[in-house]
């Protein structure tokens, strides 16, 4: 296959040096199927015989400047674009073809009208980086050829003529940067902007970016696709980075003696921002009617640090301020708290929250049957109170959960006590008091009890004792009853000292009796913290134990109130109070 330029039909040297550049030019494109140089290499069949012809796609690309194509028509007789014709400044691509079959010989394939600039240059080639993706320079022929497709390729079954070179000292083709001149953005806000890089070769020997300001990113240049490749700047400015910045983009093909390179500045301002702070309402919230909530909009921010004023409306028709707001709701409901902040700029932003308020019922407790006083050390083994709904609770001793249901104590030495009923197999409902009420049983064991009694003095103590839980429906109940606890005085003789816990701290005690003793250490909500001591046989007598030195847990444990509980088998069971501080 071979290019003709003077309209002989033939391929000279003529052929190969002498176009005009700046005029137009007729170049006729000619496949010759059986016969050698000088139209390159020939392809024959595996019989021998030379191929004949029933399709064809040309590939032409220039290596030196550009070329306009002006018109490009079809000569062979019967054939139709099979291959969409695409042109570039440097490149051409287009095949045909038919039902009919050409036999061996010198074809007419194509006649191209076009204008060349500068150094001529334009050869036949089997693919270029314009290329559509597969399209390969061939012609279709029943010999099955090297892939036994019936395809003959151009490189692979046989090799074009050379094409024409107008210069014999051609500096080379230098890439070019395209980006935009100027580009402007506010601080806090994401901007960006196109970079593409042209190169006729389809490939550079550098790219260089200078002057990115922080934080900004380029996406790196994609894969060459008739001659261009792009890229992207993407770059959200952070505060503080307002100014004018020049990103410089470099290209430049394969040194030589010639300057083939290009540059491209891209000056970008950045202007100062007054950005909209941020409102954060926190939640969702669940609270209980009559009691404190405390709502929390601290997560609100201005983006410019700005101090912001916090401005809350409750959804029940109340409202405060700041960031961290308490609100007593006076009756139970579904509400929407909505938070508004704004800063010293007059600029502002809302949020809103779910608020979820129980109903808190209250609950009339009653003792019966021997449970008015619970005796300890030794005594029932279990205290049980009866919980009935009060005048005008519109709740019933059903609905309690019983798993919610807890007895607090706020002791004034050891602080808030809670203990949990024993659980039951079944619920007790029950009209003790005969009022057509009826009410719920919970009761407590021995331990529980004692747990409440940790900082009683011995003697008789009257004590108020609160009640909660929950409904089924999420609501929740609450009573108090004031309870009788006589505490008897333990044989122990326990006791802590130094307390608060130092080092040398210990706990002392004496047994009556030899048998098994244990020494553990509880929370004030009478959670197993540590067990100090647990064993079989200890002999009758004085007992003194080093705190700190039984249990490296101790000096870890986190400043409050502890108790520490002395169990033995024939001598009771007695309860001090530690203290520790920070260490």
């Amino acid at each position: 296959m071979f290019l003709d330029f003077d309209g002989d039909g033939v391929y000279t040297s003529y052929d190969k040096h002498w176009v005009e550049s700046g005029v137009p030019v007729t170049i006729d494109v000619y496949v010759v199927t059986d016969r050698d140089d000088p139209w390159g290499s020939l392809a024959t069949c595996p019989d021998g015989t030379a191929p004949d012809l029933s399709a064809y796609t040309v590939n032409l690309y220039s290596v030196l400047d550009a070329v306009s194509f002006i018109s490009v028509t079809n000569q062979m007789p019967g054939m139709s674009e099979q291959i969409p014709l695409v042109t570039y400044p440097y490149a051409l691509t287009v095949g045909y073809g038919g039902s009919q079959r050409f036999p061996p010989g010198k074809h007419h394939l194509l006649r191209i009208t076009a204008e060349f600039s500068g150094c001529p240059g334009l050869s036949i080639v089997p693919a270029s980086c314009y290329s559509p993706p597969g399209v390969v320079t061939s012609f279709e022929s029943s010999c099955p050829g090297l892939r036994s497709d019936y395809v003959l390729r151009a490189g692979e079954d046989w090799l074009p003529a050379e094409g024409i070179y107008g210069c014999t000292d051609y500096p080379g083709r230098a890439p070019s940067i395209e980006c935009p001149g100027a580009i402007s953005g506010s601080e806090g806000q994401p901007l960006t902007f196109p970079v593409t890089l042209t190169d006729p070769d389809c490939e550079i020997f550098s790219f260089y970016i200078f002057g990115m300001p922080q934080g900004a990113a380029f996406t790196g240049l994609s894969a060459f696709q008739a001659g261009r490749a792009s890229g992207a700047v993407s770059w959200t400015p952070s505060f503080g980075q307002a100014g004018t910045h020049s990103i410089v983009f470099n290209a430049s093909d394969y040194p030589s003696q010639y300057a083939q390179r290009d540059e491209c500045t891209t000056q970008v301002t950045i202007s100062p921002s007054s950005a909209v702070p941020i409102a954060e309402a926190g939640g969702p919230y669940t609270g209980v009617e009559g009691v404190p909530l405390t709502f929390n909009g601290t997560g609100s921010h201005d983006p410019n640090g700005d101090p912001l004023q916090f401005s809350w409306s409750f959804g029940d028709g109340a409202v405060g301020a700041g960031s961290t707001p308490t609100h007593i709701y006076a009756s139970g409901g579904t509400f929407t708290a909505v938070l508004a902040v704004a800063d010293p700029g007059g600029l502002s932003d809302q949020d809103s929250a779910a608020v979820s308020v129980v109903h808190d019922y209250p609950a009339l407790l009653f003792t019966a049957g021997g449970n008015e006083t619970t005796r300890l050390p030794r005594g029932r083994p279990t205290t049980c109170f009866h919980i009935e709904p009060a005048s005008g609770s519109s709740f019933t001793a059903d609905e309690i959960v019983p798993s919610s249901v807890a007895l607090r104590y706020d002791d004034p030495e050891c602080g808030e006590l809670i203990v949990y009923p024993e659980p039951m197999k079944s619920i007790t409902i029950g009209d003790t008091d005969r009022n057509g009420v009826p009410e719920y049983e919970a009761c407590f064991s021995r331990d529980a009890m004692a747990t409440v009694a940790l900082c009683l003095p011995a003697g008789t103590s009257s004590v108020p004792l609160e009640f909660y839980g929950s409904l089924v429906d999420g609501d929740q109940f609450h009573g108090q009853i004031t309870h009788t606890i006589i505490l008897g005085k333990g044989s122990l003789a326990a006791s802590i000292s130094p307390n608060p816990l130092s080092p040398n701290s210990a706990l002392e005690f004496t047994t009556g009796s030899p048998g098994f003793v244990t020494v553990r250490l509880f929370d004030v909500r009478g959670r197993l913290v540590a067990t100090l001591l647990d064993e079989r046989s200890v002999p009758a007598g004085p007992h003194r134990m080093p705190l700190i030195g039984t249990d490296r847990a101790l000096g870890r444990l986190a400043p409050g109130v502890y108790f520490v509980k002395v169990s033995t088998e024939r001598d009771g069971t007695e309860t001090r109070a530690l203290t520790i501080l920070k260490w």
